[in-house]
Order: C-alpha cells, then structure tokens, then sequence
C-alpha cells in the first residue's frame, strides 16, 4: 500500500476522494437517507401534478401517470439503499430530477399528436402497462423482502421472478413504457420502450 501522505500525490488522492464521495450512489450510510427520500417523493410528486395537468382529457393516461407514482414511490421507500430515483448525491439527482423527468413528462404528457391508431389502442395499451407495472413491481418487492433477510447478506437474488432473466424489473419496464406510449398514441413516446 502507498503512504500519499505528505507526498505531492496527498492533493490529488484528496481531490479523487471528495469526487468518490460525491458521485457514489451506492453507499450504505443511511444516515441521511430520509432527506434523500423526501426530497425525491416531492420532486416526484410535483411531476406527477404537471403531467396530470397536461393529460386532464385523457382518463387512462392519468392513470397511468398515477400507478407510475405510486409505483416509484413503493421502490423509494421500501428500500434503504440509493436508487436512480432517489441517490444520494446532488449529481444524479440534478440529472434524473432536472433532465430525465421533466422530458419524460413532456414526452408522454405533451407529445400527444396522433401517430399511433390501432384498434382498441387504449385497452391494449392498458393492458400492456398494467401487465409492465405488476411484474416489475412484483419483482421489486420480491427483492426487497428476500435482501432484509438476515441469511440471504451478500447473496445474489436468483429466486422467484430473477430466475427468470437477469433483470425482471427491466423487462416489465419495457412493457410498461410500450403501453404508456401506446396509450398517449405517438411513435415518439412509444419509442422510449
């Protein structure tokens, strides 16, 4: 092992040390772990109020828009480790709160020019997006459940809907993305799936 202390390299492992600090999302400190939760719920929640208010017309879409809350929410707060949607560093919550959300938003909010016209697109959609956001969460809480037990530290998650695929929560994201932006009717949103 190198003593950089009082060395030339001591700056430099110092400077690499704070940009670990600030851009590590994985840690396992939960000491501030309810502002990061907080602060994700409301910036959340002030989303879903702007995607509400551009999908009024559209009864399936607001629902869809609410299950995706809830959805999120579950995953923040059943956890006690930093996820994309709630980290715990101001890098990745500027670029997932500041730049993913609000385009997503507009994406499936306001980009709704017709494109897409299917029969019964808003009953498949629906279908697609229901199906989507029960097998992730499914999955999700699944995870969640097998990781607090104390004899599962360490282990890798192969059971239920993980001996499936590597990533099951992925796959009912690409569900639900599809009939999201099926059900707002444009090739533009559909493709985010």
């Amino acid at each position: 092992m190198i003593n950089v202390e009082g060395t030339k390299y001591a700056s430099l492992h110092a400077r690499c040390h704070n940009w670990i600090e600030w851009t590590g999302w994985r840690t396992t400190s939960l000491d501030n772990r309810l502002m990061w939760k907080v602060l994700s719920s409301l910036l959340l929640l002030a989303y879903c109020m702007w995607y509400c208010h551009m999908v009024m017309g559209s009864p399936v879409l607001t629902f869809m828009g609410g299950i995706f809350l809830m959805k999120l929410l579950i995953e923040i707060w059943c956890q006690h480790t930093p996820t994309w949607i709630a980290p715990s560093t101001w890098p990745l919550l500027l670029g997932v709160h500041a730049l993913l959300f609000p385009w997503l938003v507009r994406m499936f909010g306001k980009c709704r020019a017709g494109g897409v016209s299917l029969p019964y697109r808003e009953i498949v959609a629906l279908a697609l997006y229901c199906f989507g956001s029960g097998y992730s969460l499914s999955y999700e809480l699944h995870r969640f459940w097998w990781k607090s037990r104390p004899e599962n530290a360490g282990k890798l998650h192969t059971t239920g809907l993980a001996r499936f695929c590597i990533h099951p929560n992925y796959f009912g994201d690409i569900f639900t993305l599809l009939g999201w932006g099926m059900a707002s009717g444009t090739l533009c949103a559909m493709s985010m799936a």
